[in-house]
Parts: C-alpha cells; sequence; structure tokens
C-alpha cells in the first residue's frame, strides 16, 4: 500500500471558512458523519491508488470527478473513494 498523495495535508478550510477539523473522520459535522479525511492538493496534482483493486468512476454534483477503489486487504473487503478530482483518470495513476 501506498499514500495516495506525495505530499499528504488535511485541508483546513471548509467552503472558504478556516475549519481545520471539518475534514476529518468522524462527527465533525453538522448532522452526519464524515466518513474520510479531506486532503489538500493543487490542480494537476497526481493522485495515486492506494493498492491495486477494481476501479469505477464517474461524475456526481457533489463531489465532481470520482474514482472509487475496490480491494481486499487481510481477508476484508475495503473501498477508498478518491472526490474532487480534475477528470477521472487524468491525475489518478495506479499503484
Amino acid at each position: 500500500m501506498r499514500y495516495p498523495l506525495d505530499y499528504m495535508k488535511i485541508r483546513t478550510c471548509q467552503f472558504g471558512v478556516y475549519n481545520p477539523t471539518s475534514n476529518i473522520f468522524g462527527h465533525v459535522r453538522v448532522n452526519r458523519v464524515h466518513q474520510g479525511w479531506d486532503l489538500q492538493a493543487s490542480p494537476g496534482t497526481l493522485v495515486y491508488a492506494i493498492t491495486d483493486g477494481e476501479l469505477k468512476s464517474g461524475y456526481h454534483n457533489d463531489y465532481g470527478w470520482w474514482i472509487s477503489l475496490k480491494f481486499s486487504h487481510r481477508a476484508t473487503t475495503y473501498w477508498a473513494f478518491y472526490g474532487h478530482l480534475g477528470r477521472a483518470g487524468i491525475y489518478f495513476r495506479s499503484y
């Protein structure tokens, strides 16, 4: 496995307002659980698959271009979700 970015930093703003905890995992947003970590990256940054697996991609009004990676680790199935990509597959690099 590898990190999805060469430089890992949690995004510190939410909707243009400084809020360093709203982009981490858990009960950090109003009325819902945030199920991931929002990482900061400039447009054009390479994004890597964290491991080998099955890719699906698409577009959603809330997430923009996205890629979902289904993979197994120690006999358990997991999914990694990559959202807000420039264009699905353009900046995403396989493991």
